[in-house]
């Protein structure tokens, strides 16, 4: 993963908060509307887009450090440039501003800016400090200004013959409780600016002299006009020796500090991380190196990579896959040559194939032969890996030249797809997911014709979580907004990272399932999604940690959905609207396949009765889980009694079309693999079924579980959707 470059310069960051009329005092249930109740999850983010490669934001501190909790929490993120008109903050609920240079060109505009917000009832956050913005004229503009803003938020300079000595100092935690989140250590050598609380200030925390604890500046405070911070205390960066670059972890708690800024105590988030009550999982292949040829370890004559994977991983796990081929090497009438981008395009052609290679016709019919059988496969789905599989989408460097075809966005998306759609794909199983290649960094013109196709797109982020990357750092956020247009990004790694590129050890991809499993305690972070690519399989190691990670999803209680479900899930997250009922209950509009809330602080059960749209709930790791069924509005009131008829708590596959009544409960549960619906039931002799489409009703094995759940078993399928019963 590519670590953030570290500057030595003032790095300021404001958050603010842009809200409506409090309808309480800080400290108590706040919440902010913008209408008929409505909450707003927007936030927006205001970047130096002058630092930014491209003016792509996925390597900049906000996208990677505070995004994610952010999307945990239920929050979306736009992004917007200081050198452009600054935007309307009223539909926001919150503005961040991190920025690494104050050079302006009309600075004079952005304190009072600043200033309008506050006085609208805006809160801020200033975890590293704020500055006045330079003007063209290389002056500062708004010192005045600032130092209202800095009174506000509870802060003012310090008396400047009271200085502390950097190597006398001791940092005080007066409250502890809000930090310690990943690490407990503090840069104590960071260049501070002096300043003190004002009265009424909330302390967080302090650097105080050792020889005199009077002599102190205050390094983390909270106001009723939102939160200040110092220097290095959300994020302590670390240098890895061993590893090679910056480690970094978080020092704050970000869920504490965001909930208390952001008023979202009670909000529900709409979560892309559960489905029918459980663990969401899904799995995507890039199929790059199909062709590769096995070495001497794999057991059984030199085959095709693609080979190994058809026969030892996707005809053995029954679970849904999207398959994603690079649409060039399966046409016959082609001559393809490896390319890289230090190489121009000529030289390429001029390369002669590798010796091991047939010639490109035959090699792309036996690809074809291939993919009629992994696409004949119920469990397989169709995905695109790009014509000739770019590497650095802003250049279209391509890691395949063709003798007279020049990269376009247009052939490489479109013209891809519609080729896998005619040549390649069985006519009911058309390309679902367009899977990015290379860097994963597409522009605004690639995105735009996905959208204009229709078709949702994966990749990028590349989130891990395990002992050497021990940190929510480096899970990343959900998406990446470029323009009007979204990114999904995948949920895992791929196997390509964790091998170094295929430079190191080739079974590295076991490593994954540490991803997977502290990313669901003690907070449920990530589904699992099991993600590779095929060219692994030329190796033994490469293959069986493909079938080891596919071994351990089989023993966990998994909900498996498609890729292309998960990419519209997080696509219908962003879409979703929530407010406030009159009752005090909450709805929730347009969540479409986005169809899981989550309570986080919420110690009661759902009121099934008093509900609109929701199939039921589930408490996990704290948190209160609410199963939403299809509509236009669902809506949520909450008790603290068991419901009186039966409700699901969770399933191993999406529900639909339930009915219920006092003594019986159906619905229709999409199996893949085999698993069990589980039920809310008051007591009584229920009984469980299950119908097979078009068929009968068949007994099912059912059970009553300690804490009053009923579980039904379902037998495997390939995605068919079955009926489930339960009657008394």
């Amino acid at each position: 993963m590519a670590e953030p470059r570290r500057r030595r310069s003032g790095i300021a960051l404001i958050v603010l908060m842009v809200l409506g009329v409090p309808l309480s005092a800080r400290g108590e249930t706040e919440e902010w509307f913008l209408r008929d109740g409505e909450v707003s999850r927007r936030v927006l983010a205001i970047l130096d887009f002058r630092e930014l490669e491209y003016g792509d934001i996925s390597d900049s501190a906000m996208h990677t450090i505070l995004q994610k909790p952010l999307n945990h929490l239920g929050f979306m993120v736009d992004y917007a440039d200081p050198d452009l008109p600054l935007p309307d903050f009223r539909p926001y609920r919150a503005i961040v501003i991190w920025l690494y240079s104050y050079q302006m060109n009309e600075a004079e505009n952005f304190l009072p800016w600043v200033l309008d917000a506050v006085d609208a009832g805006v809160k801020l956050i200033l975890p590293t400090g704020l500055d006045a913005p330079i003007g063209p004229d290389g002056k500062a503009h708004g010192e005045k200004l600032l130092e209202e803003i800095h009174a506000r938020l509870g802060i003012e300079n310090a008396p400047k013959d009271r200085k502390l000595q950097f190597d006398r100092v001791r940092v005080n935690y007066l409250e502890p409780e809000k930090f310690f989140y990943e690490t407990r250590r503090f840069r104590e050598d960071a260049v501070f600016a002096l300043f003190r609380a004002r009265e009424g200030a909330d302390v967080w925390q302090r650097i105080e002299s050792i020889d005199d604890p009077d002599v102190h500046v205050v390094s983390v405070v909270m106001s009723d006009a939102g939160f200040w911070s110092l220097s290095d205390n959300m994020i302590y960066h670390s240098f890895d020796v061993m590893g090679g670059g910056f480690r970094m972890s978080w020092n704050l708690n970000p869920w504490i500090m965001l909930r208390e800024v952001l008023d979202c105590r009670e909000m529900p988030a709409p979560d892309v991380t559960t489905y029918s009550g459980m663990r969401g999982a899904y799995s995507h292949v890039d199929v790059d190196g199909p062709y590769n040829m096995t070495e001497p370890d794999v057991p059984g004559p030199s085959r095709f990579a693609i080979d190994v994977l058809l026969n030892e991983v996707w005809k053995k796990y029954d679970f849904p896959v999207t398959v994603a081929p690079i649409s060039a090497e399966y046409d016959p009438d082609l001559d393809l040559r490896f390319a890289d981008p230090d190489t121009p395009v000529e030289e390429a052609w001029d390369k002669p194939r590798p010796a091991y290679l047939p010639p490109h016709r035959e090699v792309a019919n036996r690809l074809r032969e291939y993919a009629a059988e992994i696409f004949g496969l119920p469990y397989i789905q169709a995905g695109c890996h790009a014509y000739t599989h770019p590497l650095d989408w802003y250049n279209l460097y391509c890691g395949y030249a063709i003798p007279g075809y020049h990269p376009t966005y247009e052939m490489e998306i479109r013209g891809a797809v519609e080729y896998l759609n005619r040549h390649v794909l069985p006519p009911d199983k058309p390309v679902e997911v367009y899977q990015w290649s290379g860097d994963c960094k597409p522009p605004v013109e690639a995105l735009a014709i996905l959208k204009e196709m229709g078709l949702d797109n994966i990749n990028g982020g590349d989130p891990m979580y395990d002992p050497h990357y021990n940190s929510i750092y480096y899970i990343c956020s959900l998406y990446i907004q470029k323009g009007e247009y979204r990114q999904v990004y995948a949920s895992a790694c791929n196997e390509n990272i964790y091998t170094d590129h295929w430079t190191g050890f080739k079974g590295a991809f076991n490593n994954v399932i540490f991803t997977f499993e502290k990313s669901e305690s003690p907070i449920r972070l990530l589904p699992v999604n099991i993600y590779y690519h095929v060219f692994p399989a030329v190796a033994f190691a490469g293959w069986k940690a493909i079938q080891n990670v596919y071994e351990w999803a089989k023993k966990q209680e998994l909900c498996w959905i498609t890729t292309r479900e998960y990419t519209r899930a997080v696509n219908d997250f962003m879409d979703a609207r929530i407010g406030r009922t009159a009752d005090g209950g909450w709805w929730i509009e347009d969540y479409k396949s986005c169809r899981t809330v989550r309570f986080d602080l919420e110690e009661g059960l759902v009121d099934m009765d008093a509900s609109v749209n929701v199939a039921g709930f589930v408490r996990h790791n704290g948190s209160l889980y609410v199963s939403l069924l299809p509509g236009e509005r669902a809506e949520i009131r909450l008790t603290g009694e068991m419901p009186a008829e039966p409700c699901l708590a969770r399933a191993t596959g999406l529900v639909r079309n339930v009915e219920k009544g006092d003594d019986y409960w159906q619905a229709e549960c999409r199996s893949w693999s085999g698993g069990f619906v589980e039920l809310w039931a008051p007591a009584g002799n229920w009984r469980g079924s299950v119908t097979f489409p078009g068929g009968e009703p068949i007994r099912s094995a059912s059970k009553r579980l300690a804490d009053g759940r009923i579980r039904i078993d379902v037998p495997g399928g390939s995605g068919e959707w079955m009926g489930i019963r339960l009657e008394n």
